[in-house]
């Protein structure tokens, strides 16, 4: 049975979003975070402890939420394809984890000791898809990817648990292998990403390290991007808390700031995190202007480099879309991102155990009808 401990005695695995700072991250912006541990001898396959943040929606209606969890025992990643069915479904061991959900739920719920109407489940579980260049033909992938999905639904409808319809955390990403030497790693981008990486170079763009002091340059950049490409952001107050909080709180990820420019003009900055052997590419500016000069490419190829100066083992990529023939709005940020090699893993997604079913009901429908008005936002051409 889980018990409640101190934030600061949370011990993520591997995901910074199970640990003590994110937890501090929430709470500055209206989640109440509650850290629990499963004492003794552990009776499930997930690590022994984890944290929930809850949100009171109504009156007697809160919900608790587990960003990348539960984490699994030992290595994130430690679910293979080999772990899988030879169909391509979600295989026997998924359908085991999925199972086991319900009970962590329950147990979760009598320690929070809040009246819940739902647990939602982000799990951390990574299945091995294949290569991100040179893998299988697109029409195998998507009937892989729909076995799995018709396979997962399977395990969670016999759980008790519901897929909501919308995602918090990426579904699918791309992993770079940061152990092999820099040679290595150029070699296995797409020969366009390395003409792409030498052309910026030779034309003058610079990346730099930057400080928070340039938070606020960077953020208007965001915002011109989030315009382009109608996508939501947080203010400027929350990717400051970000920066902030990784300096004042004991377990963070060390957060970086690389801003490419050229001639003295930004032209681009990605925010990366590195916490426990993986680097996490999480947030991306681009200005419209002399884009021509690749200034992404240089930007994500010294990132690759800085992270594995400082040790990480890999580099996350942090969201794709599924596959290349997703009807997703977002087809341009699949390709640019799987030009620059590695694999390709797929977590299970959202999954939500109903504990006061009417109240759930209403608010997935809510929910859902947020998701749809925000698909018809569409990025301009």
């Amino acid at each position: 049975m889980f018990q409640r401990i101190a934030l600061d005695e949370l011990e993520p695995n591997e995901s910074f979003l199970q640990s003590r700072y994110w937890a501090e991250l929430k709470r500055r912006f209206g989640w109440v975070p509650h850290a629990v541990r499963e004492p003794g001898e552990r009776s499930t396959p997930f690590h022994d402890s984890a944290l929930a943040l809850t949100r009171r929606i109504a009156p007697g209606f809160s919900l608790a939420y587990l960003p990348q969890g539960p984490e699994l025992r030992g290595s994130r990643g430690g679910v293979s394809e080999q772990d899988e069915v030879p169909t391509g479904g979600g295989g026997d061991r998924e359908a085991e984890l999925i199972a086991s959900l319900r009970g962590v739920g329950q147990e979760l719920a009598g320690a929070i000791e809040l009246p819940l109407a739902m647990v939602r489940f982000d799990p951390s579980w990574e299945f091995e898809i294949g290569p991100a260049i040179g893998g299988v033909e697109q029409a195998e992938a998507a009937r892989a990817g729909a076995a799995r999905d018709a396979a997962r639904r399977s395990a969670a409808r016999r759980a008790g648990l519901r897929r909501p319809g919308v995602e918090i955390q990426p579904r699918a990403t791309v992993l770079i292998d940061l152990t092999q030497d820099e040679e290595a790693l150029l070699g296995a981008m797409k020969s366009k990403w390395r003409y792409n990486i030498r052309l910026a170079a030779k034309r003058g763009v610079t990346v730099e390290h930057a400080g928070i002091e340039r938070l606020g340059a960077w953020y208007e950049l965001y915002r011109e991007t989030a315009e382009r490409d109608r996508i939501a952001i947080h203010s400027e107050e929350y990717y400051r808390a970000v920066f902030e909080l990784a300096v004042a709180t004991s377990d963070s990820p060390d957060i970086k700031l690389l801003l490419a420019g050229h001639d003295g003009e930004l032209l681009a900055g990605i925010v990366v995190a590195s916490y426990r052997g993986r680097a996490t590419y999480l947030y991306g500016a681009a200005s419209n202007r002399k884009r021509n000069l690749m200034p992404a490419y240089a930007l994500q190829w010294e990132a690759m480099r800085k992270a594995k100066a400082a040790g990480m083992r890999v580099y996350d990529l942090f969201g794709i879309p599924r596959s290349s023939t997703d009807r997703h709005r977002m087809q341009g940020l699949y390709r640019f991102k799987t030009g620059f090699g590695g694999r390709i893993v797929e977590r299970p997604g959202c999954l939500d155990l109903p504990l006061q079913p009417l109240r759930y009901r209403a608010f997935r429908a809510l929910e859902r009808a947020r998701a749809a008005r925000a698909r018809l936002r569409k990025p301009r051409r």
